[in-house]
């Protein structure tokens, strides 16, 4: 977790030395829009002043670092910065012994996955090895190069290393030498193999003396893709050498080379990289730099100490274009100093520039100038990966620098697009009585990185989230908690948090801060642990205290601990006992006293009972402790004889079947027990069999036991009500065994009665009958059928099926009468559940085939003969409450089904009948539609609960009623929920439009609508206003329902 360090950042410097600049700075900056973000670490306490750098993951977290590196005669170390999973550095020193570093490179000597390095003074004649344990710290060891030669005739001049295709890991040192009788040339490259004992050589001195100017840069890289390493020399005459690797063995090398140079270029080459290199065209105000693809080939890019970078692109093998200027750092007078080229493929690549902190970047994007306002004279570079995200395609590169600056000594470690956030490790809220708020604490957040614009524009971090986590999170509170822009002085940057605890003792929680910060991929969110010491008293104690038997007339006693979980003195003021019968008595003697923190005290809990039997009871701790009251529950049981026995549980039994136990009876006396019977009592002992003669055969004695065999067989559902008497010569006799059971047996349900209303001769109508098991063993159901009238079953999903308990099945009856009358039929549904066979009444009136389509038929069952509003029907809360779904009505309170007045024909349309339309005979009584609107007239619900209103409209008029609708607009406090549709259910809303379709005359249709009210409505009584219309004709009804 990154916490904020003591760094020189010095932005006001940076940027007043950026605008000191020559004006092409500015100019240049300004119109490639490259103003980036950049996170930046100065360090101006280095050891002495850094002349190499090198960057690998040495300490083993998965994030880049960086080794610096000295001459021998100012330091005789190294010194490592490390990274951490919030792109914060860390400086430390190493405790190894170096002849000098001015020359490294990354390799991995013993295969074990670390970094290691070989580093040597520029101008000496030995490799000092050094191998790194895996955390960041190195032991070393010495090589020399040339050990046929006087000391001080061989000097190194570079280093490089690479693993090749093959696997194997190899270094490459150039040096001259002096030496008129060295077996080898003025100008020489040895190759090794890094191996588990230190470097062996492969190619003993690659010669290339006819080169007149020494090695400055050395790669070693596969150019000609034929799977070997080649060999890359930038020289002092600025000439790129290329050694093509042979096929004996990876580091060893043709002899001659193929050379590249630029025409008008003879100075020393500074910067070199090889790779696949892409160059953009032409683009807006960028200029054009050769528009080289990615194509898989290795191209070189070089630098000879101006502000250009040449490249040579490859076309395969040897073979090169002519030199193109490929990049330019953009600030005339500046010196290119270091390269890098993307080695995942992509062609991105970057410069740095030599004494100016100023970078460039090649990608798919474009031309883009970098770092423009790094406070540093860079004398070496090392480039690696930037894994900030986005940046690949804008600033794939970071880069470590060695810094030249006035009076000081420095090195600088620069991220572009890199945002970072400084929060504390841990905010502590100090001491609070639990039970009570603390005052709110801020918890200061920093961006601390430079932000483009104005001079003095501080840094950005947008802050998304903020949660708290961890075992007490309950116990603290976010008390401000501004998301945003987190930038020098804003609410974003100060969250507040305060300490809330419910009970005493050391609290911890994490504040979690979800931002677009950097952190490492797979990094936790930034965090802060925060910490309180909640105080006060806490009492504590057992749930539950077991006296277990007690003989009557005896006492027994147990200790009862109370212990203080707090951080302060317990007072226990009190221990009350609650629910107590006679015989309980508790003791506050050994409690008196205050108890100490972490302490305890032992009260004394005593039962004496009078009679036989369980007894229970509950203590109450009376203190000053937070939070509220323990209590403790009591048990014992007395006893009053040495008979004792178990109670017998046979649990649940099918009424018809039978289950059995054993029962142990034991001597708890000390004499023998003589039993004369053990027999079952009570209204269900008929349905107890027992077979005692083990007990009854011979004196048990003192201790000892016998077995009694009994067998329950249930007649009826519901809990048998029997015991086992056991009559013996014990002083307590009869004793008695407690016994239980439960007869279980499945319970058809059914309504007493299905209504199919008025059907005329030659037409019929259908209603759905639901059964359903409410008992709690399965239920089977036989044939069922429909006994006299004019009825029959049309669908039965019922008939022979097992219903679990709570399941339903469904069967739907049919009156189709072919004579006037009254239906006069029962459904029969034969079952093994309790009460046998249920019959369920069929109600309806067959009507004349002729009766005219204007007329009414007639008062009907539930009609009011004046015409008025019917009576409460079976469906129907007396008190205008919620009515039960009836056969017609969607069970989630959606559109209606089809009514016994719909009137349905034999065919599948509806014909004419009372209710149809009029057939080509018959004559209307009226020319016009006339609906009736039927609603309770009150009705309760609970807040936040739902209620159901059965709503019927009704066309008593002479012409049928089309596109029938039913409308209400609700009140805020009510809700309506409209039906599933393709299984899915609408939003509720407040506008109930229910569509009735066509009404024909005397036909009619129920609606049940779901009303829910919403959890904050206001208690009391409101109006329902409700209308229908359709087919010219309109009718209103209005009901008051009462939200409590």
């Amino acid at each position: 977790m990154p916490t904020r360090r003591s760094l020189p950042r010095a932005r006001a410097t940076t940027r007043a030395r950026l605008l000191a600049l020559a004006g092409t700075v500015v100019a240049a900056a300004a119109a490639s829009g490259c103003m980036l973000q950049t996170a930046d670490d100065y360090y101006s306490s280095m050891p002495a002043r850094p002349v190499s750098v090198v960057t690998a993951d040495f300490d083993g977290n998965g994030q880049e670092d960086a080794l610096f590196g000295y001459s021998a005669s100012d330091f005789a170390g190294i010194t490592l910065v490390t990274q951490d999973d919030y792109g914060f550095w860390a400086k430390r020193e190493l405790s190894t012994f170096l002849l000098g570093s001015e020359l490294m490179a990354v390799t991995d000597f013993d295969g074990d996955q670390t970094p290691d390095v070989v580093a040597a003074q520029r101008g000496a004649d030995r490799l000092t090895l050094l191998r790194n344990s895996g955390n960041g710290t190195f032991t070393e060891s010495t090589k020399e190069i040339a050990p046929a030669s006087p000391p001080g005739t061989t000097r190194l001049t570079a280093l490089a290393s690479a693993t090749a295709p093959s696997g194997k890991r190899l270094v490459a040192a150039a040096f001259e030498t002096d030496d008129p009788y060295a077996a080898v040339r003025p100008r020489s490259v040895v190759t090794y193999e890094a191996t588990r004992t230190g470097l062996s050589a492969t190619n003993m001195f690659q010669r290339f003396d006819v080169i007149p100017g020494d090695a400055r840069e050395l790669r070693l890289h596969d150019v000609d893709g034929d799977g070997r390493l080649d060999l890359v020399i930038g020289t002092a005459i600025g000439t790129i050498q290329i050694y093509r690797g042979l096929g004996g063995s990876d580091g060893d090398f043709a002899t001659t080379p193929t050379t590249l140079s630029q025409p008008g270029q003879s100075g020393p080459i500074t910067a070199l990289a090889v790779g696949d290199a892409r160059t953009p065209p032409a683009r807006g105000d960028k200029p054009s730099y050769g528009d080289w693809p990615v194509d898989g080939r290795a191209d070189v890019v070089a630098g000879f100490g101006g502000m250009y970078a040449y490249g040579w692109r490859g076309r395969g093998g040897m073979s090169f274009d002519p030199p193109i200027v490929a990049g330019s750092i953009g600030i005339d007078g500046a010196r290119l100093g270091a390269l890098a080229i993307d080695p995942a493929g992509s062609g991105n690549w970057m410069g740095i520039g030599r004494d100016t902190a100023v970078g460039f970047a090649q990608t798919a994007s474009g031309w883009q100038q970098l770092l423009t306002h790094m406070n540093c004279g860079p004398f070496r570079t090392a480039l690696f990966h930037n894994d900030t995200p986005g940046a690949a395609e804008t600033a794939p590169f970071a880069a470590a620098f060695t810094c030249n600056a006035v009076r000081t000594t420095q090195a600088l470690i620069a991220v572009p697009l890199r945002r970072r956030l400084v929060a504390p490790a841990e905010v502590a809220l100090g001491d609070q009585r639990a039970g009570t708020a603390g005052a709110a604490a801020t918890v200061q957040l920093d961006a601390v990185d430079w932000q483009p614009g104005e001079a003095e524009e501080p840094a950005e971090v947008a802050i998304n989230q903020l949660s708290l986590t961890g075992p007490d999170a309950a116990e603290f509170e976010i008390v401000r908690g501004d998301l945003g822009a987190c930038t020098d002085g804003t609410g974003a940057c100060a969250p507040q948090v305060r300490f809330a605890p419910r009970t005493p003792g050391a609290k911890q929680a994490t504040l979690v801060i979800r931002s677009d910060a950097y952190r490492a991929a797979g990094a936790p969110h930034h965090s802060v642990r925060l910490t309180g010491t909640a105080t006060g008293a806490l009492a504590t104690a057992p749930a539950t205290l077991a006296l277990g038997d007690v003989a009557v007339g005896a006492s027994g006693a147990t200790e009862l601990t109370i212990a203080n979980g707090g951080t302060e003195p317990l007072s226990i003021s009190a221990l009350e006992l609650d629910g107590a019968g006679p015989g309980w008595t508790v003791s506050r003697d050994g409690c008196a006293a205050l108890v100490a923190p972490g302490g305890s005290c032992t009260a004394r809990v005593s039962y004496a009972p009078s009679a036989a039997g369980p007894a229970s009871a509950t203590v109450r701790v009376v203190s000053d402790s937070v939070g509220a009251a323990p209590l403790v529950g009591l048990s014992a049981r007395g006893i009053a004889s040495g008979v004792t026995a178990a109670p017998i549980a046979l649990g649940p039994i099918a009424v018809g079947e039978h289950a059995s136990a054993t029962a142990a009876i034991v001597n708890s006396g000390n004499q023998p027990l003589r039993i004369a019977s053990i027999a079952a009592a009570g209204p269900d002992a008929a349905r107890v069999t027992v077979d005692a003669a083990a007990c009854t055969a011979a004196p048990i004695p003192a201790a000892g036991g016998c077995d009694v065999e009994v067998a329950v067989a249930p007649g009826a559902r519901g809990p048998l009500d029997a015991e086992l008497r056991v009559v013996s010569d014990a002083p307590s006799s009869p004793n008695v065994v407690a016994l239980t059971a439960s007869g279980v047996q499945g319970v058809a349900q059914a309504p007493a009665s299905v209504a199919l209303g008025n059907v005329r001769v030659g037409f019929f109508a259908e209603a759905e009958v639901a059964l359903e098991n409410g008992g709690d063993a399965p239920l089977r159901l036989g044939s069922i059928a429909v006994d006299g009238g004019a009825a029959t079953v049309v669908a039965d999903a019922c008939s022979g099926s097992a219903l679990a308990v709570g399941q339903r099945c469904a069967a739907t009856v049919r009156f189709a009468p072919t004579a006037v009358g009254v239906l006069d039929a029962r459904l029969r549904v034969p079952n093994d559940g309790e009460g046998g066979e249920r019959t369920i009444e069929l109600t309806g009136t067959a009507l004349p085939a002729d009766v005219p389509d204007g007329g009414d038929p007639g008062p009907g069952p539930g009609d009011d003969p004046d015409g008025g509003d019917p009576g409460p029907g079976p469906g129907d809360d007396p008190d205008g409450g919620d009515p039960r779904p009836g056969p017609g009505d969607d069970p989630d309170g959606g559109n209606p089904r089809p009514g016994p007045g719909d009137g349905r024909g034999p065919g599948s349309d509806p014909g004419p009948g009372p209710g149809g339309e009029p057939g080509p005979g018959d004559r209307p009584r009226a020319a016009s539609a006339r609906l009736r609107l039927t609603a309770p007239a009150r009705a309760t619900v609970r807040r936040g609960r739902t209620v159901r209103l059965r709503i019927a409209v009704a066309n008593r008029g002479g012409r049928a009623a089309v596109a029938t609708k039913l409308r209400m607009r609700l009140p805020g406090a009510l809700r309506w929920q409209p039906p599933r549709v393709k299984g899915r259910r609408p939003k509720p809303t407040r506008a109930i439009v229910v569509s009735l379709g066509r009404l024909a005359p005397g036909a009619a249709r129920e609606v049940t609508l779901t009303l829910r009210a919403l959890p904050g409505a206001r208690r009391g009584a409101v109006k329902l206003t409700l209308r229908a219309d359709g087919g010219g004709a309109a009718a209103r009804a209005t009901s008051t329902l009462r939200i409590r």
